[in-house]
C-alpha cells in the first residue's frame, strides 16, 4: 500500500509543551527547516493482512529531520574519539577481579582464558588495532566476561574480537567499532553505563549511569552474533552504520543510561524512568544493516516529557524476517517524548512457503515516515501487523503519538 503525505495531530496543547530549553532549541531548528505538506483525509496507521484500516487526519506540518539529528548527535559524537590507535594495539592493564581467568599475549594477539561461567576484568584501556586480535576462550556459549575500562580513553575496536561465549564491554568514555572491525561472539553488550560486581555475578543485570560518562557507542564494522544470541549497544548516543547480524536472536540499539538487561526474556532493554539528573537528550541512529531473522530488533530511547528528549533516525535497513514458524519483530520506540523518523526499510515479512508475516511497530511522541520508508509484514500464508503512531483508534497497549506523519511514496504492507 502506497501512502499519500499526511499528518495526524492529537493531544492537548498542554501535552505538547516542552519545558526544557534544549527541547525549544530542537523545535526552533526544525521550524526553520519545515515544509508544508498537503492535507489528506486518511492515514493508514494499522495494517493487518489484506484489510488496511485508516484514521482521520487533520492539516499540520511535517518538520525536516536533519536539524534534529544534527543538534542531538553531532556534538556528542565529535568529541568521543581521539586519533586512531596503532595497528598492533591491544588492551592493557587487565586485572581479574571476579572469577578465574588468565591473560596472555603472543605478538599481536591477546588471549583471555576463562574457566568459570562468569568473570570480571578491569582494564586500564581496551582498544584493538587493525592488525590485532583479542580472543576469549570460555566454558560455553552462555559464559560471560565483563570487561570494565577504568582509564580515561575511549575504546577503539578496529581489528578482531572473537569469543565462544558472551562479552560485555563497559567504557564511560565511549566505544567505537571501526569500519574494519570484525566481531564474532555468542553475545555482545557494549555500553557507557556501569554495573556493580555483585549485581553482575548474581545475574541482576541492572546498569546505572557511570560518573562523568560522556561517550557514545558507535558501530561501523561487522558484528556477528551466534544464532539465538544478543547484541545490545546502549548509551545516551548510539549509532550503527555497519552491519549487525543475530539470526534467531535479538538486537537492541538503545539510548539511555539507567536500564536493566533481559538476557532471556522478551523485554531486551528496560529503561528506568528518566530523572532530572539524566542526560538532556538521547539519540539512536541506524544507517546500516541490522538482521535478526526469526528474532527481534529494538531501537529505543528513554525519554520523558520535560526531562529527557530524544530522536530515533532510521534510514538504513532492519530485517527480522520469519524463519519457519518463528516470526520476526521490529520495534522502534521513542518513548513519551521522542521523535521517530523512518526513511529506510523495516522488513518482518515471511516470504517462504507457509510462512506468515511478523510485526513492525513505530511508536513515539512524534512519528514520521519519509517517502522512501518501506514497512513490510506480509507473508506467504498470512500477513502480520504494522503499527505506526499507535494502535487502531488509539486502543491497545501501544503509546499513541501526538503527531504521526506519512509522506507520499511511503509503503506499508501486511498482505498475504
Amino acid at each position: 500500500m502506497r501512502a499519500k503525505q499526511v499528518v495526524r495531530r492529537t493531544g492537548s496543547a498542554e501535552g505538547r509543551k516542552r519545558s526544557s530549553n534544549r527541547r525549544q532549541q530542537v523545535r526552533a531548528a526544525a521550524e526553520r527547516s519545515r515544509v508544508q505538506p498537503q492535507a489528506v483525509a486518511g492515514v493508514p496507521l494499522r495494517v493487518i493482512a489484506n484489510r488496511p484500516t485508516v484514521r482521520p487526519a487533520a492539516a499540520g506540518r511535517l518538520y525536516a529531520t536533519t536539524a534534529l539529528c544534527g543538534i542531538l548527535g553531532a556534538g556528542l559524537l565529535a568529541t568521543v574519539w581521539s586519533a586512531p590507535v596503532r595497528a598492533q594495539t591491544l588492551p592493557t592493564g587487565g586485572t581479574v577481579v571476579q572469577g578465574n581467568a588468565t591473560i596472555s599475549q603472543s605478538g599481536n594477539q591477546l588471549d583471555i582464558n576463562q574457566s568459570t561461567q562468569k568473570g570480571i576484568i578491569n582494564w586500564q584501556s581496551f582498544s584493538i588495532g587493525a592488525d590485532a586480535h583479542v580472543r576469549f576462550q570460555q566454558p560455553n556459549a552462555s559464559s560471560i566476561t565483563l570487561n570494565r575500562v577504568t582509564g580515561g580513553d575511549a575504546s577503539q575496536i578496529l581489528g578482531r574480537l572473537t569469543a565462544n561465549g558472551q562479552v560485555m564491554l563497559i567504557n564511560p568514555n565511549g566505544i567505537l567499532f571501526g569500519a574494519g572491525a570484525k566481531i564474532d561472539v555468542a553475545g555482545l553488550v557494549a555500553t557507557t553505563s556501569n554495573i556493580s560486581d555483585s549485581d553482575f555475578m548474581s545475574g541482576n543485570y541492572k546498569f546505572a549511569a557511570a560518573p562523568n560518562a560522556s561517550g557514545a557507542v558507535v558501530n561501523e564494522g561487522e558484528i556477528t552474533i551466534r544464532d539465538g544470541g544478543l547484541a545490545a549497544l546502549v548509551a545516551p548516543t548510539v549509532r550503527n552504520s555497519g552491519t549487525i547480524v543475530a539470526n534467531v536472536g535479538r538486537v537492541a540499539l538503545a539510548a539511555g543510561e539507567t536500564f536493566t538487561l533481559d538476557f532471556y526474556g522478551d523485554q531486551l532493554v528496560q529503561f528506568a524512568v528518566p530523572t532530572s539528573s539524566s542526560s538532556g537528550t538521547v539519540s539512536v541512529e541506524n544507517g546500516g544493516t541490522i538482521r535478526a531473522d526469526g528474532g527481534k530488533v529494538l531501537l529505543s530511547a528513554a525519554t520523558a516529557k520535560g526531562v529527557v528528549d530524544g530522536v530515533i533516525n532510521m534510514d538504513g535497513i532492519v530485517e527480522a524476517r520469519s524463519v519457519g514458524v518463528k516470526n520476526g519483530v521490529i520495534v522502534l520506540d521513542g518513548g513519551e517524548a521522542g521523535t521517530v523518523n523512518v526513511a529506510g526499510t523495516l522488513d518482518a515479512s515471511g516470504r517462504n512457503a507457509g510462512e506468515t508475516g511478523g510485526e513492525v511497530k513505530v511508536l513515539g511522541d512524534q512519528v514520521a515516515l519519509a517517502g522512501t520508508a518501506a514497512l513490510d509484514a506480509s507473508g506467504d500464508a498470512g500477513g502480520g501487523t504494522v503499527l505506526v503512531g499507535g494502535n487502531y483508534q488509539g486502543k491497545g497497549p501501544e503509546r499513541n503519538a501526538t503527531r504521526t506523519t506519512i509522506a507520499a511514496g511511503a509503503t506499508l504492507k501486511a498482505d498475504a
